[in-house]
């Protein structure tokens, strides 16, 4: 899978001797998969008095006639010593048994009892490296080391020229390339402001410029341009007329072909506040945002729709079924004088009066609490206790309701509502129970 380049961002430094400056950009990449990558261009020397006496490599200015060295140092595998060669030659056999005399002495059991500044070094390093205190392993090895001594000493003294030899090498690798950081400056690199705010107006100005200029574009239709939306109800909104039949929408990128989306206008009223606005067909739609939060494309501002009512209006348009949002009753208040709505009222096709009654009740419906940013908190104040008896008291007084005027009234928890489809079956359930035809994929 190929790499496309998606932009730029220009990087600028204050150069050795602070009368210039260094340049680069990083090139951001990505592919069809969604996965990314970076690189960067040649740093540029914006400086005569640097550009002659430095060039850049390794994120800094190195001066013209240093460099640092070309290999770090290695040393074979074979000629490395082991643990056990290197501890050999560095004690000699008569310090070893006496480490192991010390640690074998009567009432030793502990490291605290070692005598010997030898031991106890031994004994501190053992158990840095493999977190155990016991002396009995550490003995063990010990007398594992004397009895192959002879040779692990040999082996030692075969490889040891050739590890002079690395470490003589590893000493000079360091010294110069010491010496050359001593003399290169290492600039700091931050986005070019300046630049960036620079190239934005001159993009700024060239689409001023050219915003009237002859393009192509590609018309289509949008998805909700054959509907015929008039006499029907989008949440609150009843859709009256149609202001213009062919409505035109631009979306005009910076990079490709622009696109004509044929769509059309309505003039809508809503249904609690009367407020008329104009929609675009192309927002009769329920989305989702990055959350993965419902909400409708159109609404009145006079109230909001939870992402609870936006999931339920997408599985009924789904199903083909119709029905009124935030329904109300004229003999049906509640303490202010407020008339009680209903969240959807459902309708049959060849009738005008409601058949169904559905409450989405979200947890303020069964606890104590406020919502807060879209989430319901839980709390205990009186406050509290107080909004949940009366959500309960208006509960009731609707179901009361719905039984005298022989409405069936069911009610979802939002439990359900919280899963799509767990939420689509239970409206399918509903839908059955009370014989409405519903589409099926």
């Amino acid at each position: 899978m190929s790499y496309e380049e998606d932009f730029r961002r220009p990087y600028i430094a204050r150069c050795a001797c602070g009368k210039g400056y260094l340049r680069k950009e990083i090139i951001y990449y990505s592919n069809d998969w969604n996965q990314t990558r970076e690189s960067e261009t040649a740093v540029e020397i914006d400086c005569e008095n640097c550009r002659d006496s430095f060039y850049f490599a390794q994120g800094k200015l190195i001066p013209k006639g240093m460099s640092f060295p070309n290999s770090i140092p290695t040393l074979p595998h074979k000629y490395t010593y082991t643990e056990d060669e290197r501890f050999v030659g560095e004690h000699d056999k008569t310090l070893i048994e006496k480490i192991i005399d010390d640690m074998t002495a009567p009432k030793h059991t502990y490291i605290r009892d070692l005598r010997t500044e030898e031991a106890q070094r031994f004994a501190n390093n053992w158990v840095f490296h493999h977190r155990k205190k016991s002396l009995a392993p550490m003995v063990s090895y010990l007398k594992k080391l004397i009895a192959n001594y002879d040779v692990l000493h040999k082996n030692y003294e075969l490889k040891k020229p050739y590890v002079d030899k690395y470490l003589i090498k590893q000493k000079e690798f360091a010294e110069q390339e010491m010496q050359v950081l001593e003399k290169a400056f290492e600039p700091t690199f931050e986005l070019d402001e300046v630049l960036i705010t620079r190239q934005r107006q001159q993009i700024s100005d060239y689409k001023e410029a050219h915003k009237y200029d002859p393009f192509d574009a590609t018309v289509i239709y949008d998805d909700s341009y054959k509907k015929d939306y008039v006499g029907q109800y989008w949440d609150t909104l009843l859709i009256e007329q149609c202001s213009d039949a062919n409505y035109l929408l631009l979306d005009k990128p910076d990079y490709g072909k622009a696109t004509v989306i044929l769509t059309k206008k309505y003039i809508c009223s809503c249904s609690i506040c009367g407020k008329k606005q104009e929609v675009i067909s192309s927002a009769f739609r329920i989305e989702q945002d990055e959350s993965g939060a419902f909400f409708s494309g159109a609404s009145c501002d006079c109230h909001e729709i939870s992402s609870f009512e936006a999931k339920t209006m997408d599985i009924l348009n789904s199903l083909g079924i119709t029905y009124r949002r935030e329904l109300s009753f004229d003999d049906l208040v509640g303490d202010s004088g407020k008339k009680l709505r209903f969240d959807f009222a459902l309708y049959r096709h060849d009738c005008d009066d409601c058949n169904l009654l559905i409450e989405l009740q979200g947890p303020h419906h069964y606890l104590k609490g406020y919502y807060e940013d879209g989430s319901y908190v839980t709390d205990g104040s009186s406050k509290s206790e107080e909004r949940l008896s009366k959500q309960l008291k208006y509960d009731r007084l609707k179901q009361v309701y719905c039984e005298s005027k022989g409405i069936p009234l069911e009610c979802i928890k939002y439990t359900v509502g919280n899963d799509y489809f767990k939420l689509e079956k239970r409206i399918k359930e509903i839908l059955k129970l009370h014989k409405y035809p519903y589409f099926t994929v």
